[in-house]
């Protein structure tokens, strides 16, 4: 993930448990810093 102080682009998505409503993600574009989206989060893409 990290070389030079870089990201690399990612988005890893996963659930805790069984509960698939709950989905949680954590994403960068490889410049900004990464980000943890939680359901009900405003920037969430479905």
């Amino acid at each position: 993930f990290f070389s030079s102080g870089e990201t690399t682009p990612f988005e890893l998505e996963f659930t805790v448990g069984s509960e698939t409503d709950y989905t949680q993600i954590l994403a960068s574009d490889g410049i900004s810093p990464i980000k943890w989206r939680q359901p009900g989060d405003e920037d969430e893409v479905e």
